[in-house]
């Protein structure tokens, strides 16, 4: 076993295994390969692939057809046990072959062709995860701030974020028709929805709210009055500082088996926010939105949840509750005013403060 020339790189770099017992097969593939932004690892050993994958973890697995069939057989069925799955290339015995009058170097290019998509994916979702992991270290430190400082933050609220899913766009068109025009914090909403569906839903709110509702853009500044939504397929997160927070999507990996996902968007908001965060979770299956509500409840933020018998689905906000995290369970059509309350209150309170 050996690895293809070239430094070992950052974080993020993939690595690719090969498990062939021809050389022939091997040669090619390290053609193919020159220059592509990964570690080639090559294994003869066709035997133990458990111990070869333990060797390099890793990101593509490419594996040469043309072994005898119970070996080929053994195995994909080795690979496919392992957690998380890398990407399969197989090699079939006519992609290394010449064809009849053309060169070798014809055998490499279409090689290549095969292996280098596998690589480019591979190779975008490790970024993701590592600027992801990146992104929730930040927010960790940004929390132990809030949780270390021997200052009493302002109580007032200076942001609302909302999670649901399983029967929420009901639920969200309910709680934003009861806010008014001139709401005096910004509003940020994960609904657990992909592709284009998040636009229309916003469109739909846009016509029912006083609000300005509309999925978010990255990089766009919270404004009171505002409610952004999380478009599809894309986490929504909280960045800056107050009062200055801007809405930040990210490709990063799933949570809680979903994305956009509620934990993301209550982790960073606590992490901005600190104790001016007020966050609903209302109806939903699945658990999506606890761990943040932890991260609200450890900085002294508000949690409220939708009551069970008016949630479609009380996975969500029963997970909140029975976790002891919610402040208050409310009837959904009881929520808005009591959001209203809670801002308008608090507001009295710190009259120095201004809406974001």
């Amino acid at each position: 076993m050996g690895a293809a020339d070239g430094p070992e790189s950052p974080q993020g770099r993939v690595t690719t295994l090969l498990i062939s017992e021809r050389a022939d097969t091997t040669a090619v593939v390290r053609q193919a390969v020159a220059g592509l932004p990964f570690t080639l690892v090559a294994s003869g050993d066709t035997d133990d692939v458990r111990q070869a994958v333990s060797r390099c973890t890793p990101d593509v697995v490419i594996v040469d057809a043309q072994m005898p069939t119970a070996r080929y057989l053994a195995v994909l069925r080795e690979l496919h046990r392992l957690r998380p799955l890398p990407a399969i290339v197989l090699l079939l015995p006519d992609d290394r072959r010449p064809e009849s009058g053309t060169s070798s170097q014809d055998a490499v290019t279409r090689v290549r062709r095969q292996i280098a998509p596998h690589v480019a994916r591979a190779r975008r979702d490790k970024q993701a995860q590592v600027m992801a992991a990146r992104a929730a270290t930040r927010t960790s430190q940004q929390l132990d701030a809030w949780q270390k400082s021997g200052d009493t933050p302002p109580a007032a609220v200076t942001l609302l974020v909302i999670g649901t899913s399983l029967g929420g766009p009901t639920a969200l068109a309910k709680v934003l028709s009861g806010l008014p025009a001139d709401f005096p914090v910004p509003v940020l909403i994960v609904q657990h929805l992909s592709g284009e569906w998040p636009v229309a839903l916003a469109t739909q709110l846009n016509k029912s709210s006083p609000l300005h509702v509309k999925t978010a853009d990255d990089g766009e500044p919270l404004r009171s009055g505002a409610a952004l939504l999380a478009p599809g397929d894309r986490h929504l997160a909280v960045t800056g500082h107050l009062p200055v927070l801007r809405a930040s999507l990210s490709d990063g990996p799933r949570e809680n088996y979903v994305k956009p996902a509620v934990d993301v968007l209550f982790r960073t908001a606590a992490a901005a926010c600190g104790p001016g965060v007020l966050a609903v979770v209302m109806t939903g299956m699945g658990s999506d939105g606890r761990q943040g509500a932890q991260a609200i409840h450890q900085v002294n933020g508000t949690v409220l949840v939708q009551d069970e018998p008016t949630s479609m689905c009380w996975g969500m906000p029963g997970a909140v509750a029975t976790a002891g995290l919610a402040d208050d369970i409310i009837p959904l059509d009881d929520l808005a005013g009591r959001i209203g309350a809670i801002v308008a209150e608090r507001a009295r309170s710190n009259p120095h403060l201004g809406g974001v």
